[in-house]
């Protein structure tokens, strides 16, 4: 490597700057959803165990940095940002190592800093189960190609971790044997590497279909193959107000992803000719990161569009270097701008874009508000310990705002985790005898009222 050609620290320092900065106020996201799944399981207040198929990001990180935040929501969230600047410094990395100058490597990491599919990783303390998935996938990819016995080792380690975190890194050990067969230098151990990944991929893959059985919206079928990719491949380009979740049902959206896909591969075949080999393999990575979710029936999502980002951004990148177009890296670095204006219009969008009867249109975000809100509500009341809230749920209440909130707050979990184990929740649509005493929420909808202790009247 000639030395006008190494990356230096501040153009590192720049694209990463470009990743995380617009996302800082992440930070005080507030927990929704999921997230009190993960941290009432990793309390002892809930056994969620399923299986392990992602016992990783599912059980080890909560349980991991739980003892050490509690549910704090500041430092939870900069584990996320930490995480998505590593697949950003690996993209770069990755792309040096495939043969990349500095210059495109550069520019394939600022290109992965602008996936707009990064928001909901983020912002969701459960998108850490992505990012998870991706940084370990990368960090695998990345000592394999490195070579050698302690690299192939480090490359296995970090392939485990990537496997039982998310399925985005089902496709290495697959990626692995082709490789290997073609190497003559550590052949051997490059089998045994790849074999043994694969074996414990396998593993996973079936712990995974037993967890999915009777998950409501996880149905799979061959038939959304086409349909899926297309959209997932949308979603990799596509700008805030086109990632709500919503294009499923939008034609265009994958009739423009087929149109992608398209010139992507003439792109990369002229590539390929013109003696950029990355192009296409790059490609294919991209498509492995996206497999596992092709089959889902109902449940695509955008953010299932970030760990192929990583690879798109360098296929992205090669096929500009096989154009013969030699850019200057101060030109290069000067985009870091474009891109730290770009994330920050991608967050801002999410959060206040809304419709016209002034509801905010993204999922997420509309749950965070609802489990924020609720929690800072019921932390106000004149609860005692131990004490017991009951939500009455009126007969005129609206139940897609119910099941919102009781997501929202994970039913009981949210408030005992924010207000104490201690705390009985109960939602009811009619009070009784055992009611007596305890504190009485009424509620419609968004709305609610409180209503005191309940206290029956005595019978004259």
């Amino acid at each position: 490597m000639l030395v006008s050609d190494r990356i230096r620290w501040y153009e590192y320092a720049g694209v990463l700057l470009a990743a995380v900065v617009s996302y800082v106020t992440v930070t005080r996201t507030f927990w929704f959803h999921d997230d009190w799944y993960f941290l009432a399981h990793a309390a002892h207040l809930a056994d969620l165990t399923k299986g392990g198929s992602r016992w990783v990001s599912y059980e080890g990180y909560w349980k991991l940095f739980f003892p050490v935040f509690g549910i704090e929501t500041a430092p939870w969230a900069v584990t996320r940002l930490l995480l998505h600047a590593g697949s950003v410094w690996l993209v770069i990395r990755l792309a040096r190592l495939l043969g990349l100058k500095a210059g495109f490597a550069l520019l394939a990491g600022l290109l992965f800093a602008a996936t707009p599919s990064t928001f909901e990783s983020v912002f969701w303390g459960t998108g850490v189960v992505e990012l998870l998935g991706v940084f370990f996938a990368l960090a695998s990819l990345d000592q394999w190609l490195r070579g050698g016995r302690t690299s192939l080792i480090l490359s296995l380690l970090w392939g485990v971790l990537a496997v039982f975190s998310k399925e985005t890194g089902f496709f290495l050990p697959v990626f692995y044997l082709v490789w290997a067969r073609r190497q003559a230098e550590d052949r051997r151990p490059r089998l045994l590497v790849a074999g043994a990944l694969l074996g414990l991929t396998v593993v996973a893959g079936i712990l995974l279909l037993v967890n999915l059985q009777g998950e409501q919206g996880y149905d799979l079928t061959l038939w959304t193959l086409p349909h899926n990719l297309m959209l997932m491949v949308f979603w990799m380009v596509a700008p805030p107000p086109f990632q709500t979740g919503n294009e499923v049902a939008f034609a265009g959206a994958w009739i423009l992803g087929l149109v992608l896909v398209i010139l992507w591969l003439v792109a990369a075949l002229w590539a390929r000719r013109r003696g950029q080999q990355i192009a296409p393999w790059a490609g294919l990575f991209c498509l492995g990161a996206m497999l596992p979710a092709l089959p889902l029936a109902d449940h695509i999502l955008p953010r299932y569009a970030y760990g192929p980002a990583a690879a798109g951004a360098i296929s992205l990148a090669a096929i500009l270097a096989a154009s013969g177009w030699k850019p200057d890296r101060r030109w290069i670095m000067f985009l870091v701008l474009p891109v730290v204006a770009f994330n920050y219009w991608n967050l801002h969008h999410r959060l206040t874009a809304e419709y016209t009867n002034g509801r905010v249109i993204h999922r997420l975000v509309v749950k965070e508000e609802i489990s924020r809100r609720m929690c800072d509500r019921i932390a106000g009341l004149e609860l005692v310990r131990p004490d017991r809230l009951v939500f009455f749920l009126e007969p005129d209440r609206e139940p897609l705002e119910i099941q919102y909130i009781r997501d929202s707050l994970a039913d009981d979990l949210g408030l005992r985790l924010y207000l104490g184990a201690d705390l009985e929740v109960v939602w009811t649509e009619s009070i009784s005898p055992d009611d007596v005493g305890s504190y009485v929420i009424s509620i419609k909808g968004f709305d609610q009222k409180p209503m005191g202790r309940y206290r029956p009247r005595r019978e004259r």
